[in-house]
């Protein structure tokens, strides 16, 4: 299947509130302490939401191995580290993956892969 280029800005949109989401709970992760339910949510979410499978493994195996970690009683600051650096490395691959398919996103975002407000307008329109 090829992708249709009326469907980059949708895409785009959709992956930049995914990466939000994702920050967020990087931003929580990094500080350390998250409760081990948060925890075992965002790996459940992860599994179900996340739109880039191919990049996933490597997030939820840090994940695992912060779990294994707080089992054990031995969180350590590494541990949450390693999930928030996955998180990039899934949000870089995700607009790689983008890129790949749909070429140069110049159009639609900024230099900080914001969508440029004329995008969300006219998508915002259509629906």
């Amino acid at each position: 299947m090829t992708p249709s280029p009326s469907d980059l800005p949708t895409l785009i949109i959709l992956t930049q509130r995914e990466h939000q989401r994702l920050e967020n709970q990087a931003k929580r992760l990094a500080a350390g302490s998250v409760p081990e339910r948060d925890l075992r949510t965002y790996r459940a979410n992860w599994l179900a939401q996340l739109g880039f499978v191919a990049f996933l493994p490597p997030l939820i195996h840090a994940m695992d191995g912060l779990l294994h970690c707080l089992n054990q009683g031995q969180p350590t600051e590494a541990a949450y580290e390693e999930v928030a650096f996955q998180v990039g490395i899934y949000q870089k691959g995700s607009w790689g993956c983008i890129r790949h398919f749909y070429g140069s996103l110049n159009p639609y975002v900024d230099r900080w892969l914001k969508v440029l407000p004329v995008v969300q307008g006219s998508l915002h329109t259509a629906l």
